[in-house]
């Protein structure tokens, strides 16, 4: 075919129509060809998506943990044979359902319903909740979902495993209601109650302390503590707390002022550490109870011990402390002089008069010492009608003596009761510190003591050097003092017993204790006793407490909870200001109530009329312990006594039980004393009872309690021996009739 006719050919239409027509069949086998392998492909990427998330799935439900799977659709496709156990319900209605037809319900912590869609929808990263599936009408079943996210070809399949978590719902809401409690505790509590942080910024406040302070819970809450405490007490504070965030103690207490809008409150504060779970200190917890009243009546008792409330001259207390202080100062000898001074005739112008004039004449001559005892010179009352003057002056005696001399001469005025001018003199010892020797209060008190006393032996106003002839006596004071101070350290003093019984019963209720001092010298014999026969001096003050912890001790080891021991105190002890104190301490390091401590006061020390004696026996009573008027003979003078000192009973005489049941008299003033005593509502203990028809006759006439040789002598105390039936149920027979006597029991 020549080339003409090819081009001839190739502009035919027929000739194209039959290019393309290949053309088409070429291009078609192609994509067919194409789309095969394609589709082949495809088939071939499924197949193997299919067999992991095949394995992923039988590998998450296969645990024996329950499991449910969500695809990355939302849709549950797997969940093993714990979950559906746990949840009580099948897997084809967990599964097959949907979630629209999930038949139980869930709740979230607060109790509030909860979409089953939010429970199983996938997540995009891993997580938990608390939830509860309830079932009908049956108790929540409370879990623990943990959102695991597993990547596969086709998306993120979520695990959700469930675990019981009713216990721990269980602590949760005892933790929630614990915290509530508390908290209601709080609220409602009458004691102030704080919560401070480490940083002593306040947390949380009640109302209580709040009130307490004068001022509202919202002005304390985000306060600091050093703003609302008195700053010379903060530095104190912050050194007890550092121990106890420490670990160092577990409490601490203090008395802290609190100053908060310019207003002072007193309070006991008790500080204790919350800590975390890690035991790490998480904060503080406080308690406070206002004591600003009990203060101030304690600093108001404080200034009253220092003073004598009758005569306004300073008390014994106060002048024994200047006496030391001056003493210590050194450089005193021949510039200290002590006056001691007691009223001629005092106790029988007291019979004629009255007290009511005694106290007069006490005051009387008191301002007689204020008026010539001027600085340097100290006047003070030790006592009943005994004053004392110190004097601080170059050449003291010299000085001492003039003074004697001018209270004399200022006594000769006459002192007048109503029509009656009645004189008033005094007998005055002297005695100076002079010399290297050393010397000390009580030496000095004694050598004037002793003088004075030579005065009084000579007549009335008259005035006594101290002699070295009265240092004999003084030095054998003061080596019998120090031999007892020696036998106290070392425990050689016995506690003695003498049982008290119910005269109905006839059982024991008590014991009257006393010691007893094996002196190498005396034998055995009472301290106080020995020490009475020096001129009216008392033995060292720490025996009447070494007594009251002996006595303590013999009623901690015996088994009747109720049995009592009676004490008696003299005038020394009952003004000592802390001995009320001492005692409560006592009582509880034995952990015994303070009533089982029966203290005896002898009614003459009180009838005399001393107003400071009386408020010391007050203030006895006031800390719990029973107080008795002892050696009581007549319901008359006994009604004033108890009247005036609120006594809880009475004691007899030993000269009353004596003259039973022969003496009248005796028998009518028996029966008065009984009546009386049950009208008031107070003990009533008889003493002496030697025969039984003693005892028969005290109780016909109703008296309640007695003891003596006819019950048992005093013995040493180890070798009581308790019985079930020393332990009655009351001391009185029955309830006071006056609120301010207190029943002891």
């Amino acid at each position: 075919m020549g080339a003409g006719e090819l081009v001839e050919q190739w502009a035919q239409p027929a000739f194209w129509a039959v290019v393309l027509a290949v053309l088409s069949v070429f291009f078609l086998s192609l994509a067919a060809i194409l789309f095969a392998r394609e589709r082949s492909a495809r088939r071939e990427l499924s197949t193997v998506d299919s067999r992991i998330d095949s394995r992923l799935l039988e590998s998450l439900t296969t645990t024996h943990e329950p499991v449910v799977v969500v695809n990355p659709e939302g849709v549950m496709v797997a969940a093993s044979d714990e979950a559906t156990t746990l949840m009580r319900i099948s897997c084809d209605e967990l599964i097959a359902g949907g979630l629209d037809a999930v038949p139980v319900r869930f709740i979230d912590e607060s109790n509030l319903a909860l979409e089953a869609a939010r429970v199983f929808a996938p997540r995009e990263s891993s997580g938990s909740m608390i939830l509860a599936v309830v079932a009908g009408d049956e108790e929540p079943q409370w879990l623990r979902a943990h959102y695991s996210v597993y990547p596969s070809e086709t998306g993120s399949f979520t695990a959700i495993r469930f675990l019981d978590a009713s216990r721990l719902r269980a602590a949760t809401v005892a933790l929630r209601q614990s915290d509530e409690r508390f908290r209601m505790a709080m609220e409602s509590s009458p004691v102030g109650m704080a919560l401070v942080d480490l940083n002593w910024v306040v947390l949380e406040v009640n109302q209580s302390f709040a009130d307490m302070v004068g001022t509202t819970v919202a002005n304390l809450r985000d306060t600091s503590v050093s703003g609302i405490v008195h700053p010379s007490q903060f530095a104190v504070l912050r050194n007890s707390i550092g121990r106890l965030v420490d670990g160092d103690v577990t409490r601490v207490t203090h008395e802290i002022e609190f100053m908060v809008g310019g207003r002072s409150v007193w309070a006991v504060t008790d500080i204790a550490v919350a800590r975390a779970a890690n035991g790490q200190p998480d904060h503080l917890v406080i308690q406070a109870r206002d004591i600003t009243e009990i203060r101030k009546r304690s600093e108001d008792l404080a200034r009253r011990a220092e003073h004598d409330s009758l005569t306004g001259l300073a008390n014994r207390a106060s002048f024994e402390r200047e006496l030391s202080a001056a003493l210590a100062a050194g450089g005193a000898s021949g510039r200290l002089a002590v006056l001691v001074m007691d009223l001629d005739g005092f106790k029988r112008l007291n019979d004629r008069f009255g007290h009511s004039a005694g106290d007069d004449a006490l005051r009387y001559f008191s301002s007689v010492l204020k008026a010539v005892a001027t600085s340097p010179a100290i006047p003070a009352r030790l006592g009943g009608d005994e004053f004392v003057v110190l004097v601080k002056a170059d050449n003291a005696e010299k000085v001492a003596t003039e003074l004697a001399g001018a209270i004399h001469v200022a006594l000769r005025a006459p002192f007048v009761v109503g029509r009656h001018r009645v004189p008033i003199a005094a007998s005055i010892g002297i005695a100076a510190l002079a010399g290297e020797a050393p010397r000390d209060a009580e030496w000095l008190l004694s050598a004037a003591d002793a003088a004075m006393y030579r005065a009084k032996a000579a007549g009335t106003g008259r005035t006594e050097v101290h002699a070295s002839d009265l240092d004999d006596r003084a030095a054998a004071h003061a080596a019998l003092a120090r031999d007892l101070l020696a036998a106290l350290d070392a425990g050689d003093l016995m506690l003695h017993a003498q049982p008290v019984v119910d005269l109905d019963s006839r059982g024991v209720v008590g014991y009257e204790v006393s010691l007893r001092w094996d002196h190498p010298r005396l034998g055995i014999v009472d301290p106080a006793e020995v020490f009475a026969d020096y001129a009216d001096e008392v033995a060292p003050p720490d025996l009447t407490i070494h007594l009251i912890e002996k006595a303590a001790e013999f009623l901690a080891r015996g088994p009747a909870p109720t049995a009592w021991a009676m004490v008696s105190l003299d005038e020394a002890s009952i003004a000592e200001p802390t001995l009320g104190e001492s005692i409560v301490d006592i009582c509880g390091r034995y952990r015994m109530a303070t009533r089982r401590l029966v203290l005896s006061v002898d009614q003459e020390l009180v009838s005399r009329g001393d107003r400071d004696l009386e408020a010391a026996v007050r203030a006895l009573t006031s800390y719990g312990m029973p107080v008795i008027a002892d050696s009581v003979a007549g319901a008359g003078l006994a009604e004033k006594v108890v009247a005036a000192v609120h006594f809880d009973g009475i004691r007899s005489s030993a000269s009353l039980a004596a003259a039973l049941p022969a003496a009248r008299e005796a028998t009518a003033a028996c029966a008065a004393l009984a009546v009386w005593s049950a009208a008031l509502g107070v003990a009533s203990i008889a003493a002496g009872v030697a025969n039984e028809s003693q005892a028969r006759a005290l109780a016909k006439a109703g008296w309640q309690y007695a003891m003596g040789w006819h019950f048992g002598p005093a013995v040493p105390a180890e070798s009581v021996h308790w019985t079930p039936s020393s332990a009655p149920t009351r001391l009185l027979g029955t309830p006071p009739v006056s609120p301010d006597h207190g029943a002891f029991i």
